[in-house]
């Protein structure tokens, strides 16, 4: 071998003159024949050998040659090998191919190359190699082990390729695509991060980019190689180390959480590398946006717009909660259904936008009179629902009524308008008031129903005698509906008369019906119509049939003075209602001085500039106005100057105990002085007694209505008993 490696260095046949060794051989031979052949054979080896030195010379100018020992030192390199490395052939005969170790590659990528050549096999590879004068070439490796006769390794000759160029403009290609990479990474709005654990099994990031990371405060030229521990915030790392550690394990890992005021949806990879993990790619994306979209479309669905209460849904899958466990605790609870009183009167004559206004007010009115733990409800236009999670008994949660209804009384201010409003509830209690959430509610809606049925603003507890009593108001008015269209109702008139001569001053006209032989109460059909809706078209009826009768009397030559008609406020406050009236007079000839009007107290404040408006109107056509049931109300004694009233009649409630309770007494005194003061007529009615017709003649009282005088009765017994007679009142 030691002559081949001499060969290969002298390269120049050996330093021997390749004629003269021919011109000895051919004398030496005897025959001319020996001497031709010889001649022949000598020829065509030198011209073969001139083909490999030629050969040689361009392996030699174009690629890399270099023989090391079996331990790896450089014993032979060729020019191009000292070109290339920048070494002299001295400096590298006797060394390692460290020499010109580049840093380039690891450790494992030399390991895995001697185990191949090692092994008795060729390696081939790419490998970037560091010059003397600290440049940097590539070079296309090939590397044989060449043995000996017992198969020993005894040499590597390795035979290497300059690619340089193409891998530095591949290189360039890589920077370039890398800085467009950091360019995108730095507009993206996600993060892109790998993972990779060091020597220690610890995790570190090895890349971490994008405009999210920036986004988030960190900076990404110190979060790289930093530890993940360094990097993430203690309230969070516990949670994304174990996220890490299971998508090194070979899993993908998809996972939510919060960091700095934002939503984040991390989805990990591994990557494997001979059939082991050897790192993870993180794409992280802010979810915020759709986090807050997801929540505030889950508060929409749950909770009303406008007054930002749970809803009729929310309601319903709370109390099937709350139902669900009482019935396995044996526990009570109890559930309010709270309706306002007259609430669509004030929506049609306001607006929508005063109305919606009240009901925002209403809600935090409710609200304030709870703790803070119990919810309220809206599940309806003017419909709220108090549920009670917790064992009250009947004093304790009629106390909350009390409360609730109290904190609605005084009014509402809004727009320039002065609102007054009141509420009726029904109250169920589990499980007597129902045993399912339907049942609780369906029995407090009854228990309401019933409760506005005997004057609202009040409150009903349900009992299961309720349900037969709700069917048969839903009956009553189906019958009163029709009873209506076909005019199958009927009128009565109370009197009433002077105390100042006992005689007659005029009449009240009272719609009554009888229902298949059956009187049906005014009580009872009254405040149906009014929720109904049928009030309107009842009124009409009266109006109409009420002047009918007045010009009858009048025609018959009978004068009835002036009879009272009640209106409602939801009729009052109808647009054209001074059109109406007018209407029916024109309709029925009858001159408006015999007509009065009787409006209830509260309907004098649901809109105080409009009713000013059609009270004037209606006195500016000849007609009177009464206001009924003062006292009951919200008004106060400075309303009453406003309005161009002409009478005022005291409730019944206040005539009925004046007699037993001094501070009646001087409300009906306060009354009389305030309403004679503002030169009006006061009438007392609910009289029913000599007692209190004296006591009322004392107080120079002017008029009285009652059972003392008369019940209310037909047109016909009206006409024989008072119209017909001078009639004068009993004796005193």
């Amino acid at each position: 071998m030691g002559d081949f490696i001499k060969s290969i260095q002298e390269l120049n046949y050996g330093g021997l003159d390749i004629d003269n060794v021919f011109s000895d051989l051919l004398q030496k031979l005897n025959t001319i024949e020996q001497k031709d052949l010889l001649e022949t054979a000598l020829k065509s080896l030198k011209s073969k050998l001139d083909f490999y030195k030629v050969l040689l010379d361009a392996v030699d100018e174009s690629t890399i040659i270099a023989i090391t020992d079996a331990g790896g030192k450089i014993i032979y390199a060729n020019d191009k090998f000292i070109e290339l490395s920048k070494y002299s052939l001295e400096e590298l005969i006797g060394c390692t191919h460290a020499i010109v170790k580049s840093e380039y590659h690891d450790d494992d990528f030399f390991e895995s190359m001697w185990k191949v050549i090692t092994s008795g096999n060729i390696w081939q590879g790419e490998v970037k190699n560091k010059a003397k004068d600290g440049s940097y070439y590539w070079v296309k490796s090939t590397i044989l082990p060449v043995m000996n006769s017992d198969n020993i390794i005894e040499y590597y000759i390795s035979i290497r390729t300059d690619i340089t160029e193409g891998k530095l403009l591949k290189e360039q290609m890589l920077i370039a695509l890398e800085e467009e990479y950091k360019q995108t990474m730095q507009v993206m709005d996600s993060l892109v991060f790998r993972v990779y654990k060091d020597e220690k099994n610890c995790f570190r990031y090895k890349v971490f980019e994008g405009k999210l990371a920036k986004d988030l405060g960190f900076n990404i030229e110190t979060v790289k190689n930093s530890l993940v521990k360094d990097v993430i915030e203690p309230n969070s790392l516990l949670f994304i180390l174990q996220k890490y550690e299971a998508a090194f394990q070979g899993q993908n890992v998809s996972y939510k959480y919060e960091l700095k005021d934002r939503f984040l949806l991390t989805s990990l990879t591994p990557h494997f590398r001979n059939g082991e993990v050897y790192e993870v790619i993180g794409i992280t994306k802010d979810i915020t946006s759709v986090i807050k979209a997801r929540e505030k479309v889950y508060y929409m669905a749950y909770h009303d717009d406008l007054t930002k209460l749970p809803n009729q849904r929310k309601l319903n899958e709370v109390l099937k909660e709350i139902v669900f466990e009482c019935s396995l605790n044996n526990r009570q609870m109890s559930l309010m259904y709270i309706d306002l009183d007259r609430f669509k009167v004030i929506n049609d004559t306001l607006g929508y936008f005063i109305g919606d206004s009240i009901l925002q007010n209403i809600s935090n009115r409710l609200q304030e009179a709870l703790d803070e733990n119990i919810n309220v409800y809206r599940v309806g236009g003017d419909d709220f629902v108090i549920v009670f999670n917790e064992q009250l008994d009947k004093n304790e949660i009629r106390n909350k009524c009390i409360q609730i209804l109290e904190n609605l009384e005084s009014p509402f201010y809004i727009d320039m308008h002065e609102v007054f409003i009141s509420a009726t509830i029904g109250v169920s209690i589990f499980p007597e008031g129902g045993k399912t959430p339907n049942d609780l509610v369906k029995n407090a809606s009854i228990a309401l129903q019933l409760a506005k049925g005997k004057g609202r603003n009040q409150f009903q507890f349900f009992d299961e005698y309720m349900s037969g009593q709700y069917h048969d108001s839903l009956k009553i008015e189906g019958s009163l509906k029709k009873a209506i269209l076909e005019g199958n109702l009927d009128l009565h008139f109370q009197p009433k008369i002077s105390l100042n001569d006992d005689g007659i001053v005029g009449f009240e006209a009272l719609v009554r019906w009888n229902d298949n032989g059956k009187n049906i109460s005014p009580a009872q059909f009254i405040p149906i119509a009014e929720e109904s809706g049928l009030i309107t078209k009842l009124g009409e009826w009266v109006l109409f049939n009420s002047c009918k009768q007045i010009k009858k009397w009048l025609d018959e030559g009978f004068d009835p003075k002036r009879v009272s008609v009640n209106v409602s406020a939801v009729e009052l406050q109808h647009p054209d209602f001074v059109g109406k009236v007018a209407g029916v007079l024109h309709e029925t000839g009858l001159n408006p001085k015999y007509l009065e009007i009787e409006i209830t107290e509260n309907s004098l404040i649901t809109e105080l500039d409009q009713t000013i408006t059609t009270l004037n109107k209606l006195r500016d056509i000849g007609v009177s106005i009464a206001i009924d049931d003062f006292g009951t109300g919200y008004s106060s004694f400075s309303y009453l100057q406003k309005f161009p009233i002409n009478s005022l009649k005291i409730d019944q409630s206040f005539i009925k105990r004046m007699l037993e309770d001094e501070s009646q007494e001087a409300i009906v005194r306060a009354m009389i002085y305030v309403g004679h003061s503002f030169k009006m007529k006061i009438v007392a009615e609910g009289v029913e007694d000599a007692e209190t017709y004296n006591f009322l003649k004392a107080l120079k009282c002017d008029l009285i209505q009652g059972y003392y005088i008369s019940k209310p009765m037909p047109a016909d017994i009206i006409t024989e008993e008072f119209l017909k007679k001078c009639y004068k009142a009993p004796g005193v």
